[in-house]
């Protein structure tokens, strides 16, 4: 099982990683996939570049990772930022998404492939944890706070896509002082 985990920066998901999964379970970051993330140069270069070459980039190095974890599924992975968050993000087009989403679905028995945990942590908490964690720290790749509600809804909204087209299950995480309380949804979709 590949086990996707999102969330707005400081909702808490390498936390909740660190916690909650198995010790024999595999560790996935992709951190270089993110171009806002690159040297200022390098991502100016892509920047300007048509959104088909970002894409290409994109769909080249999430289906080339899927399909080496899928080979591998004699294990489970959690996944910290995904293509998810890519396309969330702007840096992944609704194409090539959907691309994605319907790659990822060939390798699954009825959206058995991989599951979605959301860290459902709310934005002002997110935001609070940012400024205390990071005062001084150039993150120039963040997006700027006052859109942290406008992209907690595009996740919601886009998750909502995946469960509803896909039959993903979603698990919402949220977390109390000493629990994590996971509501999850049922597999809906058949596209």
């Amino acid at each position: 099982m590949i086990n996707l985990v999102e969330g707005l920066n400081c909702s808490g998901k390498s936390t909740f990683i660190r916690e909650y999964k198995p010790e024999i379970d595999e560790l996935i970051s992709t951190p270089y996939l993110n171009p806002r993330r690159w040297g200022h140069e390098d991502f100016l270069s892509l920047k300007f570049q048509p959104q088909a070459s970002q894409d290409y980039f994109l769909l080249g190095a999430y289906t080339a990772l899927t399909e080496e974890l899928c080979g591998s599924l004699s294990r489970s992975f959690w996944w910290d930022r995904t293509w998810i968050s890519a396309y969330v993000y702007g840096s992944l087009s609704w194409t090539a998404f959907k691309a994605i989403a319907q790659y990822m679905k060939k390798f699954g028995r009825d959206g058995e492939i991989y599951q979605v945990y959301y860290i459902d942590t709310p934005v002002d908490v997110c935001k609070e944890r940012f400024l205390s964690q990071h005062p001084t720290q150039d993150r120039n790749y963040v997006y700027p706070m006052t859109e942290w509600e406008d992209i907690d809804k595009s996740f919601r909204e886009t998750l909502d896509y995946l469960e509803t087209d896909y039959g993903v299950i979603i698990h919402y995480v949220t977390c109390g002082e000493l629990n994590y309380y996971i509501k999850s949804t049922s597999q809906k979709g058949t596209a």
